[in-house]
């Protein structure tokens, strides 16, 4: 009997990832399956090459929802396994063995959230800030670079500081790095400045999730702008912009000053 339940599960695994079926699971010309984010990976069916349709296998999708479920982290170390999919998708969503992908653009590097801040501070120089999250992210080559991204540490939690230029606009925010319960707890300070301070613009914002999509973020408006003309007044010779960043606990009784 065991057999027998051993050879139906595998016939539930997709195959371009090797894993159980996960709902939205779209067909093939044929009927083959696929998970639908599989699908977006590859031109035609694995199985047969054909063509895949836009129609989901709503069936089969009831059936995964009521399998046992692993974790799909158990290769880095979870072993997590629950009677029910939901149940399977719930925990994935909070699971501590979920891998991140390196914040820093053009690193390979995906895995867990526990092994990133040794990797930053081995491959990447990343060191911890002071207590209150200070420091300046300096935006080299400002006026021909575009975007830039920095590595925070503050208080043992990983933060990416992004900016971007867009049009007339300098957009930045600060990300945490980590389960999105937890970065609502911090919140960010950004200044830039020209004449030796005497002028000066500044915001103050949420931090971000890292899954969170800057383009959504810039959209709604919820992180720190600036004009760009006047930032290019703030930066310094060499083209290079001084932005003091500062992070803090969002239930400290200090306010995000300078």
């Amino acid at each position: 009997m065991a057999t027998i339940i051993q050879e139906v599960l595998s016939e539930l695994k997709c195959r371009v990832c090797m894993e159980y079926f996960q709902p939205p699971i779209l067909i093939c010309a044929n009927g083959h399956c696929s998970c639908n984010n599989c699908r977006l990976q590859v031109k035609n069916c694995p199985v047969c090459r054909g063509t895949f349709l836009n129609v989901r296998n709503t069936v089969l999708e009831k059936v995964i929802t009521k399998l046992i479920g692993r974790c799909k982290n158990h290769t880095f170390g979870c072993n997590a396994t629950f009677p029910k999919y939901d149940e399977t998708i719930k925990h994935e969503k909070v699971c501590p063995q979920q891998p991140y992908e390196c914040p820093m653009e053009g690193c390979t590097w995906n895995r867990p959230l526990a092994t990133m801040k040794s990797h930053l501070k081995e491959k990447h120089g990343a060191s911890a800030g002071k207590e209150c999250g200070g420091g300046v992210s300096s935006l080299k080559n400002f006026g021909d670079n575009s975007t830039w991204r920095f590595v925070k540490l503050f208080k043992s939690e990983i933060f990416v500081h992004v900016s971007e230029v867009r049009g007339d606009t300098l957009y930045t925010c600060v990300f945490h790095v980590g389960h999105e319960n937890e970065s609502e707890e911090f919140g960010y300070f950004v200044e830039i400045s020209r004449a030796a301070g005497k002028e000066q613009a500044s915001a103050k914002h949420t931090v971000r999730n890292y899954e969170n999509d800057f383009d959504e973020i810039v959209i709604s408006d919820n992180c720190a702008s600036f004009n760009y003309n006047f930032a290019k007044k703030c930066a310094l010779r060499g083209n290079r912009l001084e932005m003091k960043v500062q992070i803090r606990s969002l239930d400290t009784k200090d306010s995000l000053t300078s």
